[in-house]
């Protein structure tokens, strides 16, 4: 029997990092800020029922408004496990990642993205 599959995306957080300068003895703070980068299955969307042990392709899409795309690195996961390794997004932002699900997936998952 087919089994739901739940791809939900997975955010980032970022932390501005605060630095403190001298200029003719005053303090400035300057905030330098990194936003997080985005991820958005297009394969498949929440509620997919699909066959088990067969190979399933994931596809997805991952931007970042400060980065590069070859900046960015993707990970398909099940269940809080890799299903697919940590690798660079695709010059125009694309991921993909070919993985037969099985009953001992949880049904939930996601496409993660950090910039390096």
């Amino acid at each position: 029997m087919p089994r739901p599959l739940r791809m939900p995306v997975v955010p980032l957080l970022a932390t501005p990092i605060l630095l403190s300068a001298c200029s003719q003895g005053k303090d400035a703070t300057i905030t330098v800020s990194n936003s997080d980068p985005t991820a958005t299955i297009v394969s498949h969307i929440d509620g997919d029922s699909v066959l088990e042990g067969i190979d399933i392709e994931f596809r997805g899409v991952v931007a970042d408004g400060e980065d590069a795309y070859d900046s960015l690195l993707v990970t398909w996961t099940s269940g809080g496990t890799a299903i697919c390794p940590e690798q660079p997004a695709v010059a125009d932002g694309t991921t993909a990642c070919t993985f037969p699900l099985t009953r001992a997936d949880t049904g939930e998952g996601g496409l993660v993205v950090k910039d390096t």
